[in-house]
């Protein structure tokens, strides 16, 4: 099996900084960043974990039916951010927030390595759609996600996730919801219409095809 352990990284508040992770958290990713033989069995530990997690984002992570983000090939330390903030509440989203609050750190490491571990699927998008919301990406999301959409380091890997999920994310941040929430995200979204941001998922979505 190939562990990625690249940290695939983007949008202003899709993730949090490394510095404001749990520090036994942070302890415990580092470690198996630096033993290959550990990473491997948390890699294991993690599919194993993960039938929870199949109902809504598929069998491999690469999104089931309905609103739901793809897991598989995202960056590593985005994902235990994640879980972490579900867990203590700041970011909201029922379900998530109950499994969340009942996995261990070390099951939030786990389940995360091997997201990062499987390989993502091209994801479905309109063509026109997508070459309309280039040079919308270019302007206003680069800086953040870089060209490719793989983003900065301490953020989300966006490449290629679903369209139907960025745009209610991006939606969400524009509304001030309490499931999103990011001072920079809204101030950028609140100057584009729906149409700019089904544009700009879109072409997110036809990120890192094949």
């Amino acid at each position: 099996m190939k562990i990625w352990l690249l940290v695939f990284l983007p949008w202003w508040a899709w993730a949090q900084p490394a510095d404001e992770l749990d520090a036994e958290l942070l302890q415990r990713y580092q470690q198996l960043q630096q033993n290959e033989s550990a990473r491997v069995v948390a890699v294991r530990k993690g599919r194993e974990r993960a039938v929870l997690c199949k109902y809504c984002h598929g069998e491999d992570g690469n999104g089931g039916p309905g609103n739901t983000p793809i897991l598989a090939g995202q960056n590593p330390l985005y994902l235990v951010h994640q879980l972490e903030r579900f867990a203590t509440g700041k970011r909201k989203r029922y379900v998530m927030e109950k499994l969340a609050q009942n996995l261990s750190h070390e099951e939030k490491v786990n389940l995360a390595l091997y997201y990062a571990s499987v390989e993502q699927k091209p994801a479905t998008f309109d063509a026109d759609k997508a070459k309309a919301g280039q040079p919308l990406f270019a302007s206003h999301c680069t800086t953040c996600h870089g060209e490719h959409g793989m983003g900065q380091k301490g953020f989300a890997r966006i490449a290629g996730q679903k369209p139907e999920y960025v745009k209610n994310t991006l939606l969400n941040f524009r509304k001030d919801s309490e499931k999103r929430f990011s001072p920079e995200m809204q101030a950028i979204t609140k100057t584009l219409n729906e149409a700019e941001l089904e544009q700009i998922a879109h072409y997110v979505a036809s990120l890192g095809q094949p």
